[in-house]
C-alpha cells in the first residue's frame, strides 16, 4: 500500500500539465477494518494541524502505518528509531509477541538493537527499540499490522546515548507538546494506536499537507474498493489549503454520492475529534472526488445564517 509513481496529466487525460499522485486502497485498510459503535458504522475521517514550537503537529483518523509508509519515509531524514512496537501479526507458539529485532529480521530489513532498560516504563517507550534507514520504512511494515507503533525520524544515525535520550523526551513530553522541538536532529515523530489514530509530528509543513490530503483518498478509497484494491487519486494540496485555511478542525464521513462521483461531507470542529465524540450534524465543506478523471473539487463555503443568507445543510 502506499502511492504509484506520479502521473503528469491534465484535467482531460492529455500529459503534461498537473501531477497526480495515484495511492493503492486496498479492503483491509483502516478505514475499511475500523468501525463505530455496536452496529460498526463507517469510521469517519478526522484531522487537525497545530503549531507548536515551530513543528505541525498533525492528529487524525485512520489509518494504517503501511499506508503512510512511504510518505512518512520520505519525510523521516536519514533514519528511523522506533522507540515502541506492539503487534498480533508476529506471536510465537504460546502467543507472545516477537521481539522488534526478530521482526525486522523476518521483514528482511537491517536493524541496529538498543536496549531501553527502565527508560521502557516510560509512556509510548518499549524495551527493545530499532534503527532502521529510512528508506527501509516501508519493507519493514509490508504485510503487516502494529498495533502500537510510535519513531521518530532523524537527520543523522543516532548513538545510544542519542536513543536514551530521545527515549526520555517521548517518556516526558505531554500530550500536545512537541516532541521533535526537543530531539536534536529530529524531523519526525509517528504515533500509531490500534490502526487508527495518527499523531504525527513534522518540522515541514508540506509533510503534513501530504499526509492530510493521502487521508482523503484512503477515505474516499475505503468507500470504492469491492473486494479488489482501487487506485485512488490524492487531492492537490490546494484543496487541503483551502480547508486548513476555514478551519484547524475538521470531520469528514462519506455522503451518498451521484454515478461516477463519491462525495465527503466535511465538517469545521472546534477541536480534535475522538471516538465517542458525536459527529457534527451541521455540513461546512464537501470534497467531491470524480473517479473517472481523478479530480477533487470542494464546495463554496455555505453563506452565513444571518442576513437572509441559507442555513448550512445538516446530516441526515
Amino acid at each position: 500500500m502506499g502511492a504509484l509513481p506520479s502521473q503528469a496529466l491534465d484535467g482531460h487525460g492529455n500529459r503534461g500539465c498537473r501531477i497526480l499522485v495515484m495511492v493503492n486502497v486496498t479492503g483491509d485498510g483502516a478505514f475499511s477494518v475500523n468501525g463505530v459503535g455496536v452496529d460498526s458504522a463507517p469510521f469517519p475521517l478526522a484531522f487537525s494541524l497545530d503549531e507548536v514550537a515551530g513543528c505541525w503537529l498533525v492528529s487524525a483518523t485512520a489509518a494504517q502505518a503501511s499506508e503512510l509508509a512511504d510518505l512518512l519515509a520520505a519525510a523521516a531524514g536519514l533514519s528511523v528509531a522506533v522507540v515502541n512496537l506492539a503487534t498480533n501479526s508476529y506471536v510465537d507458539e504460546d502467543f507472545a509477541p516477537w521481539p522488534s529485532a526478530r521482526i525486522a529480521a523476518a521483514q528482511g530489513v537491517r536493524a541496529e538493537v538498543h536496549d531501553f532498560g527502565a527508560l521502557s516504563d516510560g509512556v509510548n517507550v518499549g524495551s527493545q527499540g530499532l534503527v532502521l534507514r529510512a528508506t527501509d520504512l516501508p519493507a519493514f511494515l509490508d504485510g503487516w499490522s502494529p498495533y502500537e507503533l510510535a519513531f521518530a525520524g532523524l537527520s543523522h544515525a543516532p548513538s545510544a546515548g542519542d536513543l536514551d535520550a530521545l527515549a526520555l523526551t517521548v517518556g516526558t513530553t505531554a500530550g500536545g507538546d512537541s516532541i521533535v522541538a526537543n530531539v536534536p536532529g529530529a524531523t519526525l515523530w509517528y504515533s500509531g494506536h490500534d490502526d487508527c489514530y495518527v499523531w504525527m509530528e513534522t518540522v515541514d509543513r508540506s509533510w503534513a499537507i501530504q499526509l492530510l490530503a493521502r487521508l482523503l483518498a484512503l477515505h474516499a478509497g475505503s468507500a470504492l474498493v469491492d473486494g479488489v484494491p482501487v487506485e485512488i487519486v490524492e487531492p492537490r494540496e490546494e484543496v487541503v489549503e483551502r480547508l486548513l485555511a476555514q478551519s484547524p478542525h475538521w470531520v469528514g464521513v462519506v455522503a451518498d454520492s451521484t454515478p461516477g462521483t463519491l462525495a465527503i461531507e466535511l465538517s469545521a470542529t472546534a477541536g480534535r475529534w475522538r471516538l465517542g465524540d458525536a459527529l457534527p450534524e451541521e455540513v461546512d465543506r464537501t470534497a467531491t472526488y470524480d473517479i473517472a478523471d481523478g479530480d477533487w473539487r470542494l464546495s463554496r463555503l455555505p453563506l452565513p445564517p444571518s442576513g437572509g443568507g441559507r442555513a448550512r445543510p445538516r446530516r441526515g
